[in-house]
């Protein structure tokens, strides 16, 4: 699935929900202003409400990394591509970008929207991982080729939680996308709408996770608090 087509039918369901009709010229505004975005490369970014704690969440603490937490070994490396991203849109505390994030933004919309468009799990089931270096060098993000390259500089006290959360995102993605194909095909549409919403919370919640890491904390969400979540 291209971004341009799930655009479209983004702004179909949206126009649906809002009573917008096609003729509309605020609306096609919109949604020419969309398509244009997504032509760029990137969706909107996801809700992450980042710091606000919802029900039955547990907030893990973010705790801030000086420069004594890094290893002898990555310290003299480190340092020296500290420089190098400052002023950019990379933090220069862990190395890392923020824009990696959209990548799952779109995966997000897509879930939250299966209960009143059902046939768009199609186009969620093409969504595939993608790595951080991958994602940067296929971006539009104007700091790409120095986030791609900084990737490989990040020290292991950012980079080893940082890759285990995107890990249990990517893997929670894809129980998400079989769990509510399961509910569809028992045609339990209350079900569906209560997996697609929860899910879609832990999702965000792995997200809040990995821009904390982004912006230099260490935390992570224990495999076993994730099962808990989605149940």
């Amino acid at each position: 699935m291209t971004n341009l087509s799930a655009a479209l039918k983004v702004f179909r369901f949206a126009a649906q929900k809002s009573k917008c009709r096609p003729d509309a010229g605020g609306c096609i505004d919109l949604i020419n202003n969309y398509i244009k975005y997504c032509k760029e490369g990137c969706f909107p970014k996801a809700r992450l409400n980042i710091g606000k704690q919802q029900p039955g969440w547990r907030m893990s603490t973010v705790k801030k990394t000086n420069q004594d937490d890094i290893g002898d070994m990555e310290r003299a490396d480190y340092l020296a591509f500290q420089e190098k991203v400052r002023g950019s849109n990379i933090n220069d505390q862990t190395l890392l970008a923020t824009d990696y994030l959209n990548h799952f933004n779109e995966i997000v919309m897509l879930l939250e929207m299966v209960p009143d468009m059902p046939e768009i799990l199609e186009d969620a089931k093409e969504w595939q991982p993608r790595g951080y270096q991958e994602h940067m060098v296929q971006s539009t993000f104007s700091d790409r080729e120095l986030a791609a390259e900084a990737y490989d500089h990040v020290p292991g006290k950012f980079r080893e939680p940082f890759e285990k959360t995107v890990a249990q995102t990517n893997t929670l993605i894809a129980t998400s996308i079989e769990r509510l194909q399961r509910d569809l095909e028992r045609g339990d549409m209350d079900l569906l709408r209560e997996n697609a919403v929860a899910l879609s919370q832990v999702i965000q919640r792995l997200m809040e996770i990995a821009s904390g890491i982004i912006n230099g904390g260490a935390s992570t969400m224990d495999q076993t608090e994730v099962d808990t979540l989605i149940g």
